[in-house]
């Protein structure tokens, strides 16, 4: 495969900001600011890390600013020129090591003879934080530094970076300067040379081994690290499907959200879980594990690596979903408030892998004294009170849904989360019905009637909207996106009219749409808050307009979800990997936040493999494909989906209509907008 192809980003189309920029190899990660031809800032290879890491490489006392740059997830290259010198520089992670290379590739522009005095800067801090959190790591301790035998170190108690290179290179007095001068070159008329640097992250004596072994052989180094991306990116897709369409932005902005599975892979041996999945990866941002950002890409884990899903949803289910909303990944131990989504993460998490490995086993596996299925019973049903009819549940005044930043919050009885309820409700019944597991009241009506109290006590007909109550139980409008999320689900939660006048306002330029996204509060709201984009204002969380997008396919609403969708292409071709959120008024992204490469920018790809192809996996075991074709494009096509046992390729064409095709050699035809269930 053609990892640049695929995935790589031109300086020029990018608009992310230097400081946002990194690799990550599964061991660490790296920033190589793309302003300078060669510079780095901070070195994250958990549990160590050097928030304040920097190397710095000076031409004859200068340092050369980049002129240009292209990322990929294998290397970032920036090119330089500063008088009659110019430099590439091609920037590795080595594989499965917490190493890397830079390789220079320096040229006299001049038709003259010209000498070169390289000069290399290396100063960092070295620590090991108690655990790694939302944010990366900050203040690394102090470090002694020294040189030997051509190895500049910079060391903790316990752990070193280490630094080598292909020149000669001799420490410029103080010591503690970290300033090293490198051999005095010579260059003739319009030569060129190819140097090289090595750096590594660990413990003292591993760390200089790798910086030596690096250097000792760059090129393999490069060379494997260029094979091991190809053989990641082949078994990515040899799991997950192969999308195709005659429109690029649909093929960009769904392989640039497959990215984020290879992104947020970590293979640390002092994780819990191997592989371990991160909420974030870049620069040290999010390491640990929120359930909220998990369990939006929540179809895909089980395609992926099925055991790593089981392993990763049963460490959620260890802990208390009442009181945190994460686990750290040292030890699974739990992080954070409570989020209030967490019950409906657990129960689609653990519904689509059911339903799409065929996995009924798993259900009955034993966790904390009692089987997976009753786990699920418990998410369904907690807050409740079956003593009476119907319990419009209360969530506090905690501001955990939306954490608005101003003093207007969604707090009290809410009514999304309220709605949500009815749905897991529904799934946990499938589960137990799949399970034959009694529940302790019949699920189905339970969601029914607390359906029918949330209408009756929040919906108005005439705003066609629902009210929140606060804690002194007045009510109150929130426009939040959130209650977009109700819709899809036939009538587990709205009706007709509810999700008629919801879609309305969804729809309206005015309110919600935006030419770029969606806005997570209406325009109207009085909470909208410039500042605050994520869940407070101007545009939303990269998995929320995707989310909604899915739910306007499942309702048969295919032209309202392809205009939301397509506001969405900008992403593919503007941004290397997406962070927690994003605008909707301009084609731009959070800044404020060190999750600048969320898991959750999966949820694209899952919204075009179960959205628009309306692929569904149902409780009989059977597979239901009803893809709905774009204006944009005469075909779009899926190769590869394994799902609920069954291995196919789907493709629908504006000419020849719809066709499944089976590994077992069957293939069924429809008509567009028609179902095919095998």
């Amino acid at each position: 495969m053609n990892i640049d192809k695929l995935f790589a980003i031109k300086g020029a189309d990018c608009i992310i900001s230097p400081e946002d920029l990194g690799l990550v190899n599964t061991r660490m990660s790296m920033n190589g600011y793309f302003t300078d031809v060669a510079a780095i800032r901070g070195m994250y290879a958990p549990p160590m890390f050097s928030d304040d890491f920097r190397f710095y490489l000076r031409f004859n006392e200068k340092s050369m600013k980049a002129v240009d740059y292209k990322w990929s997830p294998v290397c970032l290259t920036r090119k330089g020129r500063s008088g009659n010198w110019s430099c590439v520089s091609s920037f590795y992670l080595i594989t499965g090591t917490r190493s890397a290379v830079m390789k220079l590739e320096v040229a006299n522009t001049s038709a003259s003879a010209a000498k070169l005095q390289l000069q290399c800067e290396l100063i960092g801090g070295l620590g090991r934080p108690e655990h790694w959190g939302f944010g990366k790591p900050l203040r690394a301790p102090f470090t002694t530094q020294s040189f030997d035998r051509g190895i500049f170190m910079l060391d903790s108690d316990s752990d070193r970076i280490a630094f080598a290179s292909s020149l000669k290179i001799t420490p410029k007095l103080p010591l503690c300067s970290g300033v090293l001068d490198a051999e005095l070159l010579s260059f003739k008329g319009k030569e060129k040379k190819v140097f090289y640097f090595a750096f590594a992250m660990d413990e003292k004596a591993n760390a200089s081994k790798l910086v030596k072994t690096a250097i000792a052989a760059p090129e393999k180094m490069i060379s494997d690290t260029q094979a091991w991306w190809k053989q990641r990116t082949e078994k990515l897709f040899a799991k997950m499907p192969e999308f195709a369409s005659d429109n690029d932005a649909y093929t960009r902005v769904y392989n640039r959200s497959m990215l984020h599975l290879l992104l947020n892979e970590w293979d640390v041996p002092e994780f819990l879980h191997h592989p371990y999945y991160s909420t974030g990866s870049v620069n040290g941002g999010c390491v640990c594990c929120y359930l909220w950002n998990y369990g939006e890409p929540y179809r895909l884990w089980s395609m992926l690596d099925p055991q790593a899903a089981k392993e990763h949803l049963k460490t959620y289910l260890k802990l208390d979903l009442s009181s945190c909303f994460a686990f750290f990944p040292e030890d699974g131990s739990a992080y954070g408030p409570y989020y209030p989504i967490n019950q409906e993460k657990t129960i689609f998490l653990t519904h689509a892998y059911v339903l799409q490995t065929g996995d009924k086993d798993f259900l009955f596996e034993e966790l904390n004294g009692k089987p997976i299925i009753e786990h699920m019973i418990e998410q369904a049903v907690m807050h409740d009170d079956f003593t009476k009819d119907a319990v419009l549940v209360d969530y506090g005044d905690g501001n955990h849904h939306l954490e608005l930043r101003r003093e207007l919050r969604y707090d009290g009885i809410v009514p999304d989360l309220n709605l949500r309820r009815c749905v897991n409700y529904y799934l946990v019944d499938e589960l137990c019905k799949i399970a034959d597991v009694k529940t302790p009241v019949d699920f189905v009506a339970r969601a029914q009637a607390l359906k029918k109290a949330i209408h009756d006590e929040l919906f108005d007909a005439k705003e066609g909207w629902f009210y929140a109550i606060d804690m002194k139980g007045e009510k109150y409008f929130r426009y939040t996106m959130q209650m977009f999320k109700a819709l899809g689900w036939g009538d587990m939660a709205l009706t007709e009219e509810s999700e008629n006048a919801l879609i309305k306002h969804l729809m309206d330029p005015d309110e919600f749409r935006g030419q770029y996204g969606i806005h997570s509060l209406g325009k109207q709201d009085p909470a909208y808050d410039e500042r605050d984009i994520d869940n407070g204002g101007p545009g939303c969380c990269i998995s929320f307009a995707p989310a909604i997008v899915d739910r306007l396919y499942k309702s048969g609403k295919s032209k309202e979800a392809e205009t939301i969708f397509n506001s969405l292409l900008w992403l593919g071709s503007m941004l290397p990997y997406w962070g927690d959120s994003q605008r909707a008024d301009v084609p731009e992204y959070r800044r404020d936040t060190p999750l600048q490469n969320d898991i959750q920018g999966a949820a694209l790809a899952q919204s075009i493999i179960f959205g628009m192809f309306g692929i569904r996996c149902r409780i009989d075991g059977s597979v239901e494909v009803k893809p709905a074709l774009p204006e944009n494009c005469s075909f779009i096509e899926l190769k590869n989906v394994r799902l609920a046992g069954k291995v196919f390729d789907v493709r629908a064409d504006r000419k020849c209509g719809i066709t499944v095709k089976c590994a077992c050699g069957k293939t069924f035809s429809a008509k567009n907008g028609e179902a095919v269930i095998f």
